[in-house]
């Protein structure tokens, strides 16, 4: 199995990358998370990804194109989009934060798995969930005022205060939203009263990211 990162690139603008499955070289482009991929050594084919066509399947590694989380009270109408970190918790009016991210699916396989892993802690034992949720958002603009509302529960993962990666499976969410329109986008939430702080793709490490095994 070969594993390919795939980096944070511009929304905007095209960018160029390489990578190597042990057999051949690929050349690909990006932007954002919408990539596509030509062979250099060998049979020349279009590709999905530039992941290994054997040996189980390949895993590519998403970055989410947008993540931001919104809160009540005093921030209540305060885009927190530009921030290294992410908060969830739900307590008091004034204190509930919960974290939006979206990422976008074009190239991946209908048969596929997928988990997103997140880096953070919580303050002491706690859920954290990711329900569904529209797309039609942007990291710049969403607020807790603006904010979409979330819908069926997805997936989720215990935590507690060892600041690591922590895991939710997707797999069933990404296959849906692949017959879909192509964009997962989930909202993470507890319900203990628990403070949790999760890295966001701004943060100069440990960013989200969503793996995707395809098969």
């Amino acid at each position: 199995m070969s594993k390919v990162m795939i980096p944070k690139a511009s929304k905007s603008t095209w960018r160029k990358y390489y990578c190597f499955d042990g057999v051949k070289v690929f050349e690909f482009l990006i932007r954002g998370n919408i990539f596509f991929g030509v062979s250099l050594l060998g049979s020349g084919t279009a590709i999905n990804s530039c992941g290994g066509t054997g040996g189980g399947g390949s895993t590519l590694t998403l970055q989410p194109t947008d993540d931001s989380y919104v809160r009540d009270g005093s921030g209540a109408n305060k885009n927190y989009g530009s921030a290294t970190v992410m908060n969830v918790k739900t307590d008091s009016i004034e204190n509930n934060r919960h974290t939006y991210l979206k990422f976008y699916l074009t190239g991946v396989s209908s048969r596929a798995s997928a988990k997103l892993r997140i880096y953070g802690d919580a303050s002491y034992n706690t859920t954290l969930t990711a329900y569904e949720t529209g797309a039609s958002w942007s990291e710049s603009t969403v607020t807790r005022n603006n904010k979409l509302a979330s819908g069926n529960m997805v997936g989720s993962v215990f935590m507690n205060n060892t600041k690591t990666y922590y895991e939710i499976i997707l797999t069933a969410y990404t296959a849906a939203q692949l017959a879909g329109n192509k964009a997962l986008s989930i909202v993470l939430r507890e319900d203990a009263g628990k403070y949790i702080t999760l890295n966001s793709s701004e943060n100069s490490t440990n960013r989200p990211e969503l793996v995707i095994t395809q098969n």
